[in-house]
């Protein structure tokens, strides 16, 4: 019996090529769901395709959101891990977030801690998230369990996430964001289960103007009445750490603040009450 589904998502030749090359732990009770976008009709590789434990599903929507919703939708079990075609799992690691998970069975969005660069603050203990963060924490889409049966109609939104129209980040922030707002339980748990070998989104490189809208969006929902002077501090750290200049960053970033009001108008439903 199936009781944790892992659903990858990857994008073109290159990233199937990328995740038939890793070595996919086999742990009993654990399948692999892979959601495969801008598939161009090629064969699976074979070092998938003999596996029992994976299912490759080709994916024809557009966006990163998208396709981690293609995932969740193929996937079977209750229990979905998200994950990318790059993170290393520890069977050791999922062995032990099982038995958390399951201990929780009102938790409908857990997440855990992969190894990974650019230095990420974690919690020190097992914590219970509701509507604010500890300091210095960054959700991260790929240390996120979910139990479906809870989610109700909550999926990523389309309007975040790599090939999105115009906010290339913040689809994870916003995902377990609404998770909170609506009052689903979120729990987090100090327990490492694998690791990342690529950096997240906006650590260590410079900001694109898509990446900078949805930074802003996202910190205006989440800090509605203290925006502002959020905004203005991440402007002088992003100057400061060379990652864009100061018009570049205010203007992008306040982008995204009027189109966080513009969703929370338009688009109420898909957030929260």
């Amino acid at each position: 019996m199936t009781r944790l589904d892992i659903s990858i998502c990857t994008y073109g030749a290159e990233g199937i090529a990328r995740l038939a090359g890793r070595t996919l732990p086999r742990i009993d009770g654990v399948r692999y769901v892979v959601s495969w976008q801008n598939h161009g009709d090629i064969p699976v590789p074979e070092t998938l395709d003999v596996r029992e434990d994976v299912d490759v599903y080709r994916c024809s929507s557009v966006g990163l959101s998208n396709n981690r919703n293609n995932a969740l939708e193929c996937s079977r079990s209750d229990l979905v891990m998200i994950s990318d075609d790059d993170v290393e799992y520890s069977a050791e690691g999922i062995e032990s977030m099982m038995g958390y998970v399951d201990s929780h069975p009102s938790t409908a969005v857990f997440t855990f801690i992969l190894e990974r660069s650019g230095a990420p603050i974690y919690p020190a203990c097992e914590t219970v998230l509701e509507g604010r963060y500890p300091k210095g924490y960054r959700v991260c889409s790929c240390e996120m369990v979910v139990r479906k049966s809870l989610l109700g109609d909550l999926r990523f939104h389309p309007d975040f996430g790599i090939n999105s129209p115009d906010m290339h980040a913040g689809e994870d922030e916003l995902f377990h964001l609404t998770a909170m707002r609506r009052g689903l339980e979120c729990r987090f748990a100090p327990i490492l289960i694998g690791r990342h070998p690529h950096a997240h989104t906006g650590f260590g490189k410079k900001m694109s103007a898509k990446v900078l809208r949805a930074q802003g969006c996202v910190a205006t929902l989440l800090y509605p009445r203290s925006f502002m002077p959020r905004l203005v501090l991440k402007t002088w750290r992003l100057k400061k750490h060379g990652q864009s200049g100061i018009f570049k960053s205010l203007i992008y970033l306040s982008s995204g603040a009027i189109r966080a009001f513009k969703l929370l108008h338009t688009d109420r439903a898909r957030l929260w009450p």
